[in-house]
């Protein structure tokens, strides 16, 4: 290993509930248990409440949302290292962050040989033509076909994502790392079979995507928590604003926000996750990631079923629309093994050795 400090630009950090932060901590602190790699941070929100951090690392955080205040966080060392995890509207309210990418830039031209990483979370977004998203749109797809270039080596969590990336830099899709997110609730060790468990439907995430969920998936639900004989169903996360309290005769027993370690442990005791999300997303979903850590079986209520994604239905989970023997429980095992075994590729040790591998290889891409 070549180099043992990294800079890591991130929206906010904990406190905030932001899951780039979250990211962003998790893998830092992995990074430094396998590798012994310091860490520093910049936040990159200039409201963002600096509070105390278990973890000892230094944070900064920009003062405005500008060329010059980034600029004089920014390690001066001809080969500094930073890990940017990319999300346009994590650093400016349109999401196109341009004083992000002129400042990375200026940084870059400085010296050349200081690396920048980029994980691209998400490229752009797009919507009709009344939504400000049609209309940034070109703007934030420049910025991250710009950073793409910029960038020693880049990671991303689709292969969509990866593809696009290779038309914008030039780079085949096949060379461009694709890392599906990791569960930051844990990655248990031992856990039980599905025989062995609870026979419980577990819905967790945070409060917007529950709120989703029973808005538009509560018939599939229902359905499904009847042919399964579901006996308990538990809410874990922040309480939604919802008027359903009971589904198939059963009364929702809603957790609330619960420590990693709580949750890690229902999920460890359920048999089923329910999630509702577009299935072409999955692989950069944190509900999705935990659901497979802990070997559950997933149910997926249908979204956008026309894209394809690295996490495959009716192998690694299955749709809450689509009848089933439900009897069979060795095929419901199954599933989850599939699950549990394509997570076991991308956990969190593994997207601390590819960083780590990044940051200290002296080619420009890997």
């Amino acid at each position: 290993m070549t180099f043992k400090k990294m800079t890591v630009i991130v929206p906010r950090l904990p406190p905030a509930i932001d899951g780039l932060g979250d990211y962003g901590l998790f893998l830092a602190k992995e990074m430094n248990r396998l590798h012994s790699i310091e860490s520093s941070f910049i936040v990159g929100d200039p409201s963002w409440e600096k509070e105390k951090i278990s973890e000892a690392f230094e944070v900064k955080k920009v003062s405005e949302r500008t060329v010059p205040s980034l600029a004089s966080l920014l390690p001066q060392e001809k080969d500094a290292v930073v890990l940017l995890h990319y999300v346009g509207y994590g650093y400016a309210r349109r999401g196109s962050p341009l004083w992000l990418l002129r400042s990375l830039d200026q940084w870059k031209k400085n010296h050349p040989e200081r690396k920048l990483i980029t994980m691209f979370h998400e490229l752009y977004a797009f919507g009709p033509i009344w939504t400000s998203q049609f209309w940034t749109s070109p703007l934030q797809r420049m910025i991250a076909r710009r950073l793409g270039r910029l960038s020693n080596s880049f990671v991303t969590s689709r292969t969509s994502y990866a593809e696009i990336l290779a038309g914008y830099t030039g780079h085949s899709k096949h060379s461009i790392q694709v890392l599906p997110v990791f569960s930051n609730i844990g990655e248990p060790k031992n856990t039980p079979e599905l025989s062995h468990r609870k026979n419980r439907m577990v819905i967790f995430g945070n409060k917007s995507a529950k709120e989703r969920l029973y808005k538009n998936s509560i018939a599939q639900l229902e359905k499904l928590c009847l042919k399964l004989g579901v006996l308990e169903i538990i809410d874990i996360g922040p309480e939604p604003k919802t008027d359903v309290d009971v589904v198939a005769g059963k009364k929702i027993l809603f957790f609330g926000a619960l420590p990693a370690e709580e949750v890690s442990r229902i999920l460890k005791e359920s048999r089923f996750g329910f999630i509702n999300y577009p299935n072409g997303y999955l692989s950069k979903s944190g509900i999705f990631a935990a659901y497979c850590s802990h070997r559950l079986l997933v149910w997926a209520s249908p979204w956008d079923n026309q894209l394809v994604d690295s996490a495959q239905k009716g192998v690694h989970y299955l749709s809450a629309e689509e009848e089933y023997s439900y009897s069979r429980a060795e095929d419901f095992q199954k599933i989850a093994d599939n699950a549990y075994h394509w997570y076991s590729e991308h956990s969190l040790s593994k997207h601390a050795d590819l960083f780590c591998k990044l940051a200290s290889d002296d080619k420009i891409y890997l």
